[in-house]
């Protein structure tokens, strides 16, 4: 089985709604959106030429399909979240989840387009399962996005 994995040093971020203008009625992204998609674009371009050798994976009727795990580690914020119990937040090693930052679903949709813009997939519907986690980073680790790419067994 074919598995890649990926890491987007960049703070997670949500995909932003786009922006319409009445004169035009045309629709376009936000500006950072764009940046942050492009950033992450060229990180993942240049892992995926160093591990692959390739460019990009098609995605046609002989290509695979793919499952992805995306898991988006936020900064850890200077105060305790009110869901957490106090002896909790005190332990160091213990993974917080975070709910307070940009929608899982939005992370998961600014990926997989930055992904599409540096080719790594040819297009985002041969990607057919996709499991998602948002956590804050430990305070030694810088915030980051995770991806792993699993090809499907048919």
């Amino acid at each position: 089985m074919i598995e890649h994995h990926y890491t987007i040093t960049l703070e997670p971020r949500g995909k932003g709604r786009p922006v319409f203008t009445r004169a035009t009625g045309s629709a376009r992204t936000p500006e950072t959106t764009r940046a942050w998609e492009h950033e992450a674009a060229h990180q993942l371009r240049e892992q995926h030429a160093v591990k692959t050798g390739r460019f990009y994976v098609p995605c046609d009727d002989m290509s695979p399909l793919w499952e992805v795990e995306v898991r988006a580690y936020h900064q850890r914020p200077r105060t305790k979240p009110a869901y957490l119990p106090r002896a909790l937040w005190a332990l160091p090693d213990y993974r917080l989840h975070a709910t307070s930052r940009h929608d899982l679903d939005n992370i998961v949709k600014i990926t997989l387009d930055a992904m599409q813009l540096a080719r790594v997939v040819g297009n985002d519907r041969c990607i057919v399962s996709i499991m998602a986690g948002s956590y804050y980073a430990f305070v030694d680790e810088c915030p980051r996005v995770e991806v792993v790419m699993r090809e499907v067994a048919l």
